[in-house]
């Protein structure tokens, strides 16, 4: 039988489909999500208003920077929680090796895992582009900063996401699992800003000729950090290097690379064939059952 299934018609995507948008809940976790950021839009043109009811297009692009770097941090907050537990969480349930016996393609499997469980992050962030869109009627923002903004914020999610599924296949137990990618995740947040910080204080400690060009490091290190390179598409000073690399284009590039090998690896994992090579060699443990 063909374990190849279109990925669009694939049970197992079919079935998180189901099982995470059918809930009551999902509703309103998007219509609170909605109206707190509406709320917090809104209070903030209200308050920052000059006294004749105007407000300043520089306020505008002030709150739409805000609004682009809190859904960043609260995403990375979410999506490891939403993704850690997809395969982990099967075999804690002893449901994975019955998985297995269908007749499905591990790469499928793990790729309609990594898709259900992104979907409603990625609906959040689709619901919320008219309140982006709404600082349009006071201008400071362009159409093109507000598309950057989102493809920033999807290849985001989706190498988190990856990541997720990754060592929720690596690893055994869900809690185990979800520590670690929130360890990742937290290293690259805060990791690379204090080691460039670092870095730079030791180059120019160091170095006797401060206009000599930075390291490589310096330079690239920017451009793997989610905060940074969304800050280069609002401040054209940062987008590029002394190399001519915009650093933007560059975590695009990387991350989005680095997904499609994590979820290649997830699926070299879980395959069948792998598991049952390494079950068979002498005094490896028994496979989940």
């Amino acid at each position: 039988m063909n374990r190849r299934l279109p990925i669009w018609d694939h049970p197992v995507l079919n079935k998180e489909f189901r099982q995470r948008m059918r809930i009551a809940r999902t509703p309103w976790i998007i219509f609170l999500y909605l109206g707190i950021a509406g709320t917090l839009i809104f209070a903030y043109m209200f308050l920052i208003a000059h006294p004749a009811g105007v407000f300043h297009p520089e306020g505008s692009r002030f709150l739409f920077i805000g609004l682009s770097i809190i859904q960043l941090v609260l995403l990375a907050f979410v999506v490891p929680g939403l993704t850690a537990g997809v395969i982990s969480g099967e075999r804690e349930r002893q449901t994975l090796s019955v998985l297995l016996t269908m007749p499905l393609s591990s790469g499928g499997i793990i790729l309609s895992k990594w898709i259900a469980a992104l979907a409603f992050v990625i609906l959040l962030i689709l619901s919320s582009l008219p309140l982006y869109a709404s600082v349009f009627l006071f201008g400071g923002v362009s159409p093109a900063e507000l598309l950057y903004t989102i493809v920033h914020l999807l290849v985001t999610v989706c190498f988190w996401g990856a990541l997720g599924v990754f060592f929720s296949t690596l690893i055994r137990r869900t809690g185990v699992a979800m520590v670690t990618t929130y360890c990742t995740v937290a290293m690259i947040m805060v990791f690379l800003p204090v080691a460039l910080y670092f870095i730079n204080q030791f180059y120019e400690r160091f170095v006797d000729r401060p206009p000599s060009p930075s390291p490589l490091v310096v330079e690239l290190l920017p451009g793997l950090h989610p905060v940074m390179t969304q800050l280069s598409v609002f401040y054209g000073e940062m987008a590029g290097m002394d190399g001519g690399i915009d650093i933007y284009w560059m975590y695009v590039a990387v991350y989005a690379v680095l997904s499609a090998v994590l979820l290649i690896a997830a699926s070299h994992l879980l395959s069948p064939v792998r598991r049952k090579k390494k079950s068979s060699s002498p005094g490896s443990p028994e496979g989940d059952s």
